[in-house]
């Protein structure tokens, strides 16, 4: 390994630390979003809560605007702790939490300590996922898990169900960019012309299989969260395609 690659994988682990330090002091009742994490990269803390194993309370982290990327469970989690909500949406004017809202961002990740380590033992990287609240152990989140907050960072991008696939599905406005099937294979709407460059210029990744020249569409083989940051890279060129 380079010591370029050191470094930049000392500082990826001090900016994750400082992320979950952050979203560790969140309090009760209250919510921090993407943005008051990592000002520059909000989808970069929506990555770091993706591939944790730490026991976090990933529902008190929320949107710009207040809505929330995980569904109703995120939504029930909140309710539960009094968070003040408008309909659907974290009323942000009373519930934000600013008293710890600093830059953690990747460039100036070097200048503090990072938080210190956990003292528990990491949990079994083969065993299955058995909850999220008060205590139970965290390990491996599943791909559409890692997923919803990997994206929760992409502006613009909402999550609805979705119209043809049946199952998790990104919308810029009312236009369907990405849909999940249940076996957990991916679709991503690009545009004609952005696949023919990818083609002519030979930058399409194999993980990416068009399905001709007509079709705006293009099918993706990713199920792990080390595809995570592929996946992102097309939501984001997806949504620049069709915003």
């Amino acid at each position: 390994m380079s010591a370029s690659e050191r470094r930049a994988r000392r500082t990826w682990r001090e900016f994750s630390a400082r992320v979950i330090e952050h979203v560790r002091e969140i309090p009760i009742g209250l919510v921090s979003t993407y943005g008051d994490i990592d000002r520059r990269s909000p989808r970069r803390v929506g990555y770091v809560l993706a591939t944790t194993r730490e026991e976090l309370p990933w529902h008190r982290v929320v949107r710009s605007d207040g809505s929330v990327a995980l569904g109703a469970e995120q939504l029930q989690r909140l309710r539960r702790e009094g968070v003040p909500m408008r309909k659907d949406r974290v009323d942000l004017g009373r519930a934000r939490y600013t008293a710890h809202a600093r830059t953690v961002s990747l460039d100036v990740g070097r200048r503090g300590r990072p938080a210190p380590r956990s003292r528990q033992r990491p949990p079994d990287p083969g065993s299955a996922r058995r909850g999220r609240g008060n205590g139970a152990e965290r390990v491996a989140p599943t791909f559409r898990e890692a997923l919803r907050h990997a994206v929760a960072g992409v502006p613009g991008v909402i999550q609805r169900p979705s119209r043809w696939a049946g199952g998790l599905a990104y919308f810029v406005g009312d236009r369907e960019i990405v849909h999940v099937h249940r076996d957990g294979s991916l679709d991503v709407r690009l545009s004609r012309a952005l696949l023919r460059e990818k083609r002519v210029t030979r930058s399409l990744d194999p993980r990416l299989r068009t399905r001709g020249p007509s079709s705006e569409w293009a099918a993706v083989s990713a199920s792990d969260p080390h595809d995570l940051p592929f996946v992102v890279a097309l939501v984001e060129e997806a949504a620049r395609a069709n915003g």
